[in-house]
C-alpha cells in the first residue's frame, strides 16, 4: 500500500505541476472578474489576494484527506480539490462584508435564461 500511496502522490503532483500555468492563467482572470464585480463597492473594497496551492501543500492534503483511497487516479483527485485556487477579498469594515456578499450573490445567481 505504501508504494501505491507514494506513486499516487507523485503522479498527482506531476499532473499538478504540468497544469500550473493553466491555474495561474485562471487566477489572473478570476482576479479581474472579482475586481470588476466589486468596482461598484467604491472605497469599501480594499484588497484582493489570490494563490494557487503549492505542491507541498497538495502532498499534505492528499495524505491528510486520504485522497489516494477516495479517487481512482490523479486527475480525479485534482478535480475534487476545493481549494486549488484561493481568492480572499478584503473590505474596509466588517459591516461591508454583507455588501460584498450581496454583490457576489447577484453576480452568481442563475437567471431564468439559465434554465
Amino acid at each position: 500500500m505504501k508504494l501505491e500511496l507514494f506513486d499516487f502522490i507523485d503522479q498527482t503532483v506531476t499532473l499538478f505541476k504540468a497544469n500550473t500555468r493553466i491555474y495561474q492563467y485562471a487566477v489572473i482572470h478570476l482576479e479581474q472578474l472579482f475586481t470588476d464585480i466589486f468596482a461598484t463597492a467604491g472605497d469599501n473594497f480594499v484588497s484582493l489576494h489570490s494563490r494557487v496551492k503549492s505542491p507541498v501543500s497538495l502532498k499534505e492534503k492528499l495524505i491528510r484527506n486520504r485522497f489516494y483511497l477516495m479517487y481512482q487516479n490523479p486527475r480525479e483527485a485534482i478535480e475534487h480539490l476545493s481549494d486549488l485556487i484561493g481568492i480572499t477579498v478584503g473590505c474596509r469594515f466588517i459591516s461591508n462584508e454583507k455588501q460584498m456578499y450581496d454583490l457576489l450573490h447577484v453576480f452568481f445567481e442563475p437567471s431564468q435564461d439559465d434554465f
